[in-house]
């Protein structure tokens, strides 16, 4: 992708917490941003960022998965909390591209 003729971007984006997912989602729409670093994520929507009616659709660990193949590395959290993102990443032959310390 190129932007105004400049070269490729390739952005990386860091958050801890809430700002953490706030980061996760804006690499969700903007494909420039190819890895996205969580410390200490919140495991669900229930304790924010809060989104009128997010959990209708999805959870956090739903929303990760979406991230899939771009690299996704998350410090501080429990491994079961993200299981599912996990196996999203497996599903879409990317499980390398997903790093849990």
């Amino acid at each position: 992708m190129s932007v105004n003729g400049a070269p490729d971007l390739h952005i990386k984006v860091l958050g801890k917490g809430q700002a953490g997912i706030l980061a996760a989602y804006a690499a969700l729409f903007e494909p420039a941003i190819s890895e996205v670093v969580l410390v200490e994520p919140t495991e669900s929507h229930m304790d924010g960022p809060h989104f009128l009616n997010v959990l209708r659709i999805l959870d956090i660990p739903d929303a990760l998965g979406l991230l899939a193949p771009r690299k996704l590395t998350i410090y501080g959290a429990k491994a079961e909390a993200f299981k599912k993102t996990a196996a999203l990443y497996e599903i879409a032959g990317a499980k390398d591209s997903f790093v849990l310390r």
